[in-house]
């Protein structure tokens, strides 16, 4: 890290052992420009898609995807299901896991 990094980032870079963020605290007063304003959003538009099985576990595969790699195993347990009965429902929808997935990825 150097002089270009600092200047692509706008701010000075430090390395050491410990791991901070630090900023002035005047930046605290800041507006939040992407703050989440809940006047803008439809109803119904942060739930899960109830009606087609596929869509929810393409959204469970995408929020997953803060921790780790998703895996069929642990998509089938947030939904209470086994692995078999996942993919039995997904293939009554006409798709397979595998195939969701790398749409997600």
């Amino acid at each position: 890290m150097g002089p270009i990094a600092e200047a692509v980032l706008g701010c000075e870079i430090v390395l050491g052992a410990r791991a901070d963020l630090v900023f002035p605290a005047h930046r605290l007063d800041a507006a939040n420009s992407k703050r989440f304003d809940p006047t803008t959003v439809r109803a119904g538009e942060d739930e899960p898609i109830r009606d087609d099985f596929a869509a929810c576990v393409v959204y469970l595969i995408e929020l997953g995807l803060d921790e780790a790699r998703p895996t069929i195993d642990g998509i089938a347990g947030r939904l209470g299901l086994s692995r078999r009965t996942l993919q039995r429902r997904l293939e009554g929808a006409g798709t397979r896991y595998v195939d969701l997935q790398r749409g997600v990825l």
